[in-house]
């Protein structure tokens, strides 16, 4: 080699800390330095022997710039403490000559296991003199793709003896896994997956599917495997999934790098996809259970994650749930550091101290840094041991499985992901050829998602019988069927779909995969919405339905170039009270301002149905300055509904006193009305209950609520103000949620749990939507919600809706908030009524 393999004796005196090293959030842990570049540089893998010494994986391959003058190939070094001052003193070379390791790992019996991008080798020291010089390769991939770290990673053995691993997206290029034996899987544009094979690389199994790049794995004292996965471009969060034999979690290259296609899934959106047990902070690496004893007792059983991007170490607390389904996961901070802090590797020792490796620097690029950390207790226990009991890797799997009508009522409960597959892959089993014809029952989603996955039926369904299933009355089905097509591009299908974009009863969710699936057939590249011809091809035909239309209507940007302002107007004279609906509340975003003009003779023609008046109205809010005079005329009008809206559109002006005069005068005997006109008067609706009393504001709700003034106050511009960051049923802003599913959240969680979510919602702040702010070296002070942080720069999502990007070099610091980004108060600015109407709007949502 062109390296010595043996350096003996590397003092070490010369190390610092850095001036800012990562620190424990628990002041009972301590964080040390044990290594530092140049002993050390760019490492990725990461295992701690049984002896305690510390392997690590030393990049010189990932990103490797043309003047580098680093080793040609990626080393194994061995670093070890021999004087017991808490520093490396000694180092070794164990291996050099592979490209691109991602992951290290010892087996039981004491063979390390590497992964590289391409392959896995099992290496062994027969002679005891510290280097590899028995090394097999068990596991490779076939494939053009190439980039360093999607491909083979994630090592991770059972109590069994077997081999976890896993394979990420790989650009969405063919590959073929080959195992020893013969054994190989093929695909690409699925996604990545996780794999299960023996030691010796044999009986190789795919375990699951639907990941963006498993990049890390672990197994805890009780069997259960985890696993790391890093997020697509624009859904975040990224995830930590309990890792079920067939799983499939919602994610497909093949739609795309966004996360957001309406044919993939993030959290178990999609029937017979399963969910994330948390959300991760941004590009986790290594996932380690810890089972020892030497920190506090609450760390046992905890896991740590490496967050590459955040500069941090997560801590998930493991809890198995009561139905004995996937397990509960509530997130900490276990260590968290400055930028120059990127943990990749992490393991434990044997006496229960934790070692990270550490990158150093934001690029992904060779640069010649390189740090290795070790976390310990300030106390050592006087004895430190492994405290895990050593089960089946199948024992905590077993769950009662639900037979055919439990299984149906599961999916249309929404109810134990973990029972619905358990459920699913049972049935799939028993399936016939004349089980396929219930598809006009109640069993539609059941018996197509286990026809899905049984082999035998596939051809089958996929030749004569999803035809069927496209015309099920659950939707649930047909978007399972419609999916089925796009993903095997059963292109004889198409006129089907065709038809189908003009069927009345098509809801937003399978509108958009129906054009979607059409796109895929014809070969166009993945669009995560329909796009703006095919909308405005809809919303100008007068033979499209009206349903159809009007779902356009809501789907298509008010500002869209081919979207007129006269046609707006033309259809808000429509026969149909729907569609013209539809057309006012997009005038009311049209970018043209003289729609304020058709708008203010909506609102002011009592030929008019009462709720386009009430629609024009509302949309004239905004503006309300300007139309003064009419809103005062509507806020003393007979119809209680119109006077109300007139009411909300003033909220905030300063009138003068003869204005005043008349909204007092608009105030009748009616209390509801008495609140709208003293928020207008005097700024207040009354005294309400503090925002902890979440009992208290349910008292007031009553079941006398206005489903169409909820819809107002949910998309209105001064009340209300929930479309600014909510979307539903296509329409408004997607910086929170999409609330269109909500009530299906609220069957099973109660009333309660959304009063309480919008009083205080800082109280459980899901990842993907915890706020950070950003502080410039120019002194400027951003919030967005977290979208990229890889390469030279981060991007985010301001509360605006649009994203923003900052350069890595102009940031001074950034940290995750713990204040939600939806205000608090939002209730109390509501009259009783206007409670009761918006709680009618979301609760009796479809």
């Amino acid at each position: 080699m062109r390296y010595s393999a043996l350096i003996c004796s590397l003092l070490y005196g010369s190390l610092t800390f850095a001036a800012d090293a990562p620190q424990a959030r628990d002041e009972r842990l301590l964080v040390e330095l044990f290594a530092e570049h140049p002993q050390i540089m760019t490492p990725t893998g990461l295992a701690v022997a049984d002896d305690g010494r510390v392997f690590v994986a030393e990049s010189h391959t990932h990103f490797r710039p043309d003047d580098y003058d680093g080793p040609t190939f990626d080393r194994i070094l061995i670093f070890e403490d021999t004087d017991g001052d808490g520093r490396a003193d000694k180092r070794k070379i164990f291996h050099e000559g592979f490209i691109h390791v991602m992951d290290i790992e010892f087996c039981h019996d004491g063979s390390l296991y590497v992964a590289t991008r391409r392959d896995i080798h099992r290496m062994r020291d027969t002679d005891g003199d510290d280097q590899a010089d028995e090394v097999t390769r068990i596991v490779w991939l076939e494939t053009e793709g190439n980039y360093p770290h999607n491909g083979l990673s994630g090592l991770a053995f059972d109590f069994d003896g077997g081999l976890n691993f896993g394979l990420g997206e790989n650009l969405g290029a063919p590959y073929t896994l080959h195992g020893s034996d013969g054994t190989s899987f093929s695909g690409g544009g699925e996604g990545g997956s996780t794999y299960h094979v023996q030691p010796d690389g044999t009986k190789l199994r795919r375990i699951s599917t639907g990941w963006w790049n498993p990049y890390g794995m672990c197994v805890d004292a009780f069997g259960r495997v985890f696993g790391t996965d890093n997020d697509p471009g624009s859904s975040p969060p990224c995830r930590l999934i309990q890792v079920i034999e067939g799983g499939n979690y919602g994610y497909e290259y093949r739609y795309g790098r966004t996360g957001l296609h309406p044919l993939v899934g993030w959290n178990g959106e999609i029937p017979g996809t399963l969910p994330m047990v948390a959300g991760t902070g941004e590009a986790p690496c290594a996932i380690v259970a810890y089972e020892s004893n030497a920190f506090p007792k609450e760390y046992l059983g905890n896991l740590f994650v490496s967050c590459w991007a955040d500069h941090r170490v997560e801590r998930f607390t493991i809890s198995q749930r009561n139905d004995k389904g996937l397990v509960h996961a509530q997130r900490d901070i276990l260590i968290d550091g400055p930028d120059d802090f990127r943990p990749v590797g992490i393991d434990v020792a044997p006496d229960g101290s934790v070692f990270i490796s550490d990158w150093v620097s934001s690029s992904y690029s060779l640069h010649k840094q390189g740090r290795l950390w070790r976390i310990r207790p300030q106390v050592t226990p006087a004895q430190a041991n492994d405290s895990g009991s050593v089960v089946s890797t199948q024992a905590s799997h077993s769950i009662p499985v639900p037979d055919l009508n439990e299984l149906t009522d599961l999916l249309e409960t929404h109810g134990d992901p973990l029972a619905i597959h358990a459920g699913i892959a049972n049935l799939s089993e028993q399936l016939t050829r004349s089980s396929v014809s219930m598809a006009d029952t109640k069993h539609s989603l059941a018996i197509l998602l286990a026809a899905r996955r049984n082999k035998l039926l596939n051809q089958y369904l996929a030749d004569e019988k999803l035809e069927h299933f496209l015309a099920a009355k659950n939707p649930d089905t047909r978007f399972v069927a419609v999916k089925w097509i796009a993903d095997d591009l059963l292109v004889d299908y198409r006129p089907i779909l065709e038809r189908m974009l003009n069927s009345s009863d098509l809801d937003f969710r399978l509108f958009r995969a129906v054009a979607a699936a059409i796109d895929r057939l014809d070969g166009n590249e993945p669009s995560d919405q329909p796009s703006e011809q095919l909308l405005l091809s809809k919303i100008t035909d007068p033979d499209a339905p009206i349903a159809i239309r009007s779902l356009c209507l809501r789907m298509i940007a008010p500002d869209a170039k081919g979207l007129k302002l006269d046609d707006l107007i033309k259809l808000t004279r429509h026969a149909d009270v729907e569609l013209r609906l539809e057309a006012v509340r997009t005038l009311a975003n049209h970018p043209d301002t003289s729609r304020n003009n058709t708008l203010s003779e909506l609102a002011a023609d009592e030929q008019q149905s009462k709720e386009v008046r009430a629609a024009a109205i509302a949309a004239l809010a905004p503006s309300a300055e300007s139309h003064i005079d009419l809103l005062l005329g509507i806020a003393r009008a007979d119809n209680p509904g119109l006077r109300y809206e007139a009411l909300r559109a003033l909220v905030g002006l300063e009138l003068s006193d003869a204005q005043r005069l008349q909204v007092f005068a608009s105030s009748p005997v009616d209390p509801a009305i008495n609140e709208a006109v003293n928020r207008i008067l005097n700024g207040t609706t009354g005294e309400r209950p503090n925002a902890h009393q979440t009992a208290a504001w349910k008292q007031l709700l009553t079941s006398h609520g206005d489903v169409d003034a909820g819809q107002r106050i949910f998309f209105g511009a001064k009340v209300g103000t929930c479309s600014r960051c909510h979307t539903m049923d296509g329409r408004g802003s997607a910086v929170g949620p999409d609330l269109s599913k909500i009530r299906q959240r609220i069957a099973s969680e109660g009333v309660e749990w959304l009063l309480e979510t919008i009083l205080q919602p800082s109280k459980q702040m899901a990842p993907q939507y915890t706020p950070w702010q950003i502080v410039t070296t120019d002194g400027k002070t951003l919030v967005g919600l977290p979208r990229r942080k890889g390469g030279n720069q981060e991007a985010y999502l301001g509360m605006d809706g649009k994203e923003f990007s900052v350069k890595k070099p102009d940031i001074e610091f950034h940290r995750e908030m713990s204040t939600s980004i939806m205000p608090e108060g939002l209730l109390q600015n509501l009259t009783k009524q206007e409670l009761n109407d918006l709680f009618a709007f979301i609760l009796g949502r479809q």
